[in-house]
């Protein structure tokens, strides 16, 4: 933005030249798709950094806001819409993240508590977080442990609901009734935001799995930060419920 062009009733910006990604979603040469590929991983790290590092985050990441530039720059465009993350919220993004990387979904409800999504009543419950907890683990694992689309995904919960864990969708049903879970307004503008990266990421490749590619960053995020928060969250991720280190998950992180 030129400021001292600008005023009250005018905004003067910068003109970019480049290649909208409406043009490259129409574009099914081999050329264009590796460059997708690469714009899908630029988009990917500008998102975290935003998300987990700045807190301020664009939040209309449609195709049509996404440029790349001639120098193979990747160009973010219209900041009329926006959202804020906090700092607390922030580090238990990291924490959930580092749970569903781990496959410690047990945990995810404590992190979901902090996020805003679930009363805290529900976890302190032994009873109820015995309901709630077996569910939503088999779910993160549906959704999270593999890649593909949404068809893909949708089966896997399909058969989980034809098996064991569908004897207690009755109680998790009144459960919602008393305690329904809730999406914070910020995260309705985060899941617009990496919904979309993900269909970019599975127009490139059809088993994408959006948190296996947050998890360099993630990885990053872990072995950087000295807060011990962080520093629980990675010991978390290394040792899970065993005594001893994971020794696959120690060269992931170092990877």
């Amino acid at each position: 933005v030129y400021l001292e062009y600008s005023s009250r009733h005018a905004i003067v910006q910068e003109w970019v030249e480049g290649r909208k990604l409406t043009d490259l979603q129409e574009d099914f040469s081999p050329e264009s798709a590796a460059l997708k590929k690469s714009v899908v991983t630029k988009l990917l790290n500008s998102y975290m950094v935003q998300f987990l590092e700045t807190g301020f985050l664009h939040a209309d990441p449609h195709p049509g806001n996404f440029m790349i530039m001639d120098d193979g720059r990747l160009c973010i465009m219209d900041y009329g819409m926006m959202t804020e993350i906090s700092g607390d919220q922030r580090v238990a993004f990291v924490e959930y993240l580092a749970h569903l990387s781990a496959g410690q979904y047990d945990q995810t409800l404590t992190d979901l508590v902090a996020l805003g999504f679930v009363p805290p009543e529900l976890e302190a419950d032994p009873e109820k977080r015995a309901i709630v907890g077996p569910v939503l683990a088999q779910t993160l694992e549906a959704l999270y442990s593999t890649g593909g689309g949404i068809d893909k995904k949708v089966n896997v919960l399909q058969d989980q609901a034809n098996s064991r864990i569908g004897e207690i969708s009755d109680k998790l049903e009144e459960l919602a009734l008393e305690y329904p879970i809730q999406l914070p307004p910020y995260f309705v503008l985060i899941l617009r935001a990496f919904g979309t990266l993900e269909g970019l990421g599975l127009s490139v490749d059809g088993e994408f799995a959006i948190v296996d590619e947050c998890f360099p960053y993630i990885a990053r995020r872990l072995l950087a930060d000295d807060s011990p928060r962080m520093q629980g969250a990675l010991k978390t991720f290394l040792y899970g419920k065993s005594q001893r280190i994971n020794v696959q998950r120690l060269e992931d992180l170092t990877k």
